[in-house]
């Protein structure tokens, strides 16, 4: 009897001391190689390796394939990047390229590359995840956030921060629901400018009516003086709050070959 107590304590010892390691040891983080928001969308394409540094790789295109200028963005990076175990690494350069021919990557025409160059050259021989914060500050929409209207009806337009639902086009109104989800946005009284963008010119609505907020969305009523055409382009502009700046979290496997 006493032998079998000694042996369930020694069990019970040993499954817990399996336990605590277990416990202890660093949850491996999510792989996040793209990200999206309208109109943009990143994605990561791939890593090349230098004797002292490596260069990383991502695509910005826009989700309607239209072509991304260097100008529509401003991209920042921290100064120091982490793997999975804290070990830091130090961004040397970052800029706009014109892809990695060394790695055949193919990429929309109408995108936008960008490079992140860091150093030391990761030599581990087990693959390591780079944490890598993005920030970008959306300069297109220093004029407004566009909508595109095809139909006389829409269920759902997003651009930006900026969400409308139950778009109609009746006549020389517009109807709609609108959702702004900038951070300051539930904290302030906003105040929007709205136009039409009829061939290059801006078409102000002889009258605005604002209701009352369904579920976080105000309803929007837009009186014009003529028949709005379609397809049209509405522009809608905060007056009382700067532009956000975006932030994406990319998790980036990354192992150098032949280590």
């Amino acid at each position: 009897m006493r032998f079998f107590i000694i042996g369930l304590v020694i069990l019970l010892l040993i499954s817990c001391e399996s336990n605590l390691r277990f416990s202890s040891e660093e949850p491996t983080p999510p792989i996040v190689t793209n990200a999206e928001i309208a109109p943009l969308s990143i994605q990561f394409l791939s890593t090349k390796f230098n004797e002292n540094n490596a260069e990383l790789f991502f695509e910005l295109a826009h989700l309607d394939h239209s072509p991304v200028k260097k100008s529509d963005y401003y991209i920042e990076w921290p100064e120091y990047v982490f793997d999975q175990n804290d070990l830091p690494y130090k961004v040397t350069s970052h800029g706009f390229t014109y892809g990695n021919k060394e790695n055949e990557v193919a990429f929309d025409t109408n995108a936008q590359v960008i490079s992140l160059k860091i150093e030391p050259t990761p030599v581990q021989k087990q693959e390591s995840t780079l944490q890598i914060p993005m920030f970008i500050k959306p300069i297109l929409f220093e004029n407004g956030y566009p909508f595109l209207i095809k139909n006389d009806y829409h269920h759902y337009l997003k651009t930006g921060e900026i969400t409308l639902t139950e778009f109609e086009v009746e006549g020389n109104f517009l109807r709609f629901k609108a959702r702004d989800s900038h951070p300051e946005a539930s904290d302030k009284s906003l105040h929007y400018a709205y136009t039409l963008n009829v061939n290059g010119h801006e078409i102000f609505p002889l009258f605005t009516r604002n209701r009352n907020k369904y579920n976080g969305s105000t309803f929007i009523e837009l009186e014009f003086a003529n028949s709005i055409g379609l397809p049209s382009e509405l522009i809608i502009k905060r007056m009382t709050l700067q532009d956000p700046e975006w932030r994406f979290n990319f998790s980036i496997p990354i192992k150098r070959q032949g280590h």
